[in-house]
């Protein structure tokens, strides 16, 4: 989150990747919410209107929905103190269990681990392919197409399913980012078994269902959604790198800087996120929060 958040006493960090919750210690825990586990409470400059990953809505999407997003690749955990950006050659499966290319980076072959959605459905090369076209024929901000693009996809045929846990990814013009692309939460996996309940003929990809709800296979989905205010996300039992220490996360939404930075200091939240530099200047020797840059 670069210098866009201020932290109360020693909380866990919520960063642009699942797994970054997912991964926190349990000596990084903050208030508990729920009842349930360690929580950690966030005031932020807003929330989303949709839980869609099709449905982008700048920084407050890519704050929240890495959580809950599942994908087949993900980047690897940065050593403590990096400072460089990383590279495609750093990228590790996630959903995937391992990928080949073949005929010259024209056929990408991934064969995908035994994991299963918060419903509890395993994920299989349907789910990919439904994910895949649902992206192809978007409807709503087409990142995840126009990724496609920039990693060379053949957009017109991007998918062929092999079996249940097999399946090639069809590439016109391979890149150095064709695989990595895959990492973003624009990609994200969907459970499409779950999600086709909610479909209808007007809305086959269930887009009104998926922007209140999370039927995903990343470490987190959502407990209660109130869409602009607030959402509270809870652990996914069935993640398969295993539940996360923090298993709540509340996310508020507090449009003024000044309140944020007061809900903060007053130890009434543990995160506030966005201030602006005045105010950053204003906490470098402040004893009531942790200014992390």
């Amino acid at each position: 989150m670069g210098i866009r958040s201020v932290r109360v006493r020693a909380v866990a960090v919520l960063a642009v990747a699942s797994v970054s919750l997912a991964a926190c210690g349990a000596d990084d825990a903050g208030k508990s919410d729920a009842g349930t586990g360690q929580a950690l409470t966030i005031a932020a400059p807003g929330v989303l209107s949709s839980l869609d990953s099709e449905r982008y809505q700048g920084f407050i999407s890519i704050d929240l929905l890495p959580n809950t997003a599942g994908t087949l690749v993900r980047f690897k955990k940065p050593e403590a103190g990096a400072t460089k950006l990383q590279t495609p050659d750093q990228i590790e499966p996630e959903l995937a269990e391992s990928w080949t290319l073949d005929d010259g980076g024209r056929k990408m072959s991934f064969t995908l681990r035994e994991a299963k959605s918060q419903f509890g459905n395993p994920i299989t090369s349907q789910d990919v392919k439904w994910s895949v076209d649902r992206m192809v024929n978007s409807t709503g901000v087409p990142i995840a197409k126009i990724l496609m693009g920039v990693g060379g996809w053949d957009t017109a045929n991007p998918i062929t399913v092999t079996d249940d846990k097999k399946f090639t990814i069809n590439v016109a013009k391979p890149n150095a980012v064709s695989v990595s692309i895959l990492s973003t939460f624009f990609m994200t996996i969907y459970d499409s078994v779950e999600a086709k309940k909610h479909a209808t003929a007007d809305d086959p990809y269930a887009y009104k269902w998926l922007g209140e709800n999370t039927a995903t296979f990343g470490a987190y989905q959502v407990r209660s959604f109130d869409p602009g205010k607030e959402v509270r996300l809870t652990a996914n039992e069935n993640y398969f790198r295993g539940k996360p220490k923090v298993t709540d996360v509340v996310v508020r939404a507090v449009p003024d800087t000044s309140n944020r930075l007061q809900l903060a200091q007053s130890g009434q939240v543990d995160v506030a996120t966005a201030m602006t530099f005045d105010q950053l200047s204003s906490l470098e020797e402040s004893d009531q929060a942790r200014l992390e840059r």
